[in-house]
């Protein structure tokens, strides 16, 4: 049920590297400004590769979408 984000700065991985928050971010027809944003976000917060959102301090996980249009297109493109 996702992930709790860190409080402190952790640049383990790369904004670019968190895929799961651009295909989300597209699938949701976000702004492009905003779904950098959310990957900075997420690289700063140490959040997994897999995260797509965060809610009330919690990372939701691409792992956790039902649905099976999207779970489709995530496995065509490699990111499941």
């Amino acid at each position: 049920m996702g992930t709790k984000s860190k409080a402190k700065l952790d640049t383990t991985h790369q904004p670019c590297e968190y895929k799961a928050i651009a295909f989300w971010g597209s699938v949701m027809g976000s702004y492009q400004y905003y779904i950098n944003d959310q990957q900075i976000v997420a690289a700063m917060e140490g959040a997994p590769l897999g995260a797509i959102y965060q809610r009330d301090s919690v990372w939701k996980l691409l792992s956790e979408v039902t649905n099976p249009t999207v779970i489709a297109e995530a496995k065509r493109l490699g990111l499941l």
